[in-house]
């Protein structure tokens, strides 16, 4: 959310690069850029930018609410928002669905033994949902080859 708040107030993504490597690389080494050395920014962008990706979680913002709280304060000061952050009890289908299988996902992988899996089974996913918990899999496995090849390819260059 951070880096499409960025292109969107500058017109450029924060970390550009030649190739997917070289922009791995940059996102993982670089700093991220002040966005106001780039153009002008609302005054608090750049805190809530490098706030938003500092590379600890725990110096992050603690949920999407708190993030989109944050920037709209930034983006709007002195103006009350007009939307809602809260749980609200006529969310949409889609987003009712990806929770549910959200919700399965953690409780099958999340252990618990064989009671929580049967559990998590045996509840049927809103609104068509799939539970794959093999694609979650799948996609670590393809992220931590595609980093090992850059970093290898990198240090077989230097």
């Amino acid at each position: 959310m951070a880096v499409i708040a960025y292109q969107c107030l500058l017109g450029e993504r924060p970390f550009q690069a030649e190739s997917l490597g070289d922009l791995v690389l940059k996102i993982c080494a670089d700093p991220p850029p002040v966005p106001s050395s780039v153009g002008a920014v609302p005054e608090g962008f750049d805190a809530w930018f490098a706030r938003a990706t500092r590379r600890k979680l725990d110096e992050r913002f603690q949920d999407v609410s708190d993030l989109v709280r944050s920037l709209v304060e930034v983006l709007t000061p002195g103006v009350e928002p007009r939307l809602s952050l809260s749980p609200s009890a006529e969310r949409p289908a889609a987003v009712t669905a990806a929770s549910a299988a959200l919700e399965a996902t953690v409780q099958v992988e999340g252990g618990g033994g064989a009671d929580a899996r049967a559990g998590a089974s045996a509840r049927p996913l809103e609104q068509g949902a799939r539970h794959r918990p093999w694609a979650v899999g799948l996609a670590l496995v393809l992220a931590v080859g595609v980093i090992a090849a850059v970093i290898v390819g990198v240090a077989w260059a230097l």
